[in-house]
């Protein structure tokens, strides 16, 4: 029997200048393959207005993980056919240039949760200029 996305998952959207941003939150945890395997890059990819899918590897936030596991959410991530790869948490340079070395996809990612740039980061700002995806 077919069902309703709306029977599924919460969505959430909202909208940063041009872009809009939409997530699905699954409203029973059994029902969370079935949005995994019917809401697909493929699927996106075959409407009609364009999207840059971006994926989001968030456990550095929430103490969730450590480096390793994000670098394997985002390769995961990368191979499902995400566009842009998004690690919030970084907080270092040298996390945001391993992260960057190890996936082939543009990596975003913001300052930490304290609200202070890193030092290392600030001081290194010429050197690590985001590659734009476009």
């Amino acid at each position: 029997m077919a069902r309703k996305l709306a029977e599924l998952a919460h969505c959430r959207a909202g909208d940063k200048g041009d872009t809009v941003i939409l997530s699905l939150f699954p409203f029973r945890p059994d029902d969370y393959p079935l949005l995994v395997a019917q809401v697909t890059v493929e699927r996106v990819r075959a409407l009609p207005t364009p999207f840059v899918l971006t994926a989001r590897a968030e456990g550095l936030l929430y103490g969730v993980g450590d480096l390793d596991e994000i670098i394997r959410r985002l390769r995961a991530f990368e191979d499902a056919g995400a566009d842009v790869l998004y690690a919030p948490g970084l907080r270092t340079a040298e996390e945001i240039r391993t992260v960057v070395s190890a996936v082939t996809r543009p990596v975003r990612s913001r300052r930490c949760p304290c609200r202070r740039p890193p030092r290392c980061i600030a001081n290194r700002r010429d050197s690590m200029r985001p590659r734009r995806h476009r």
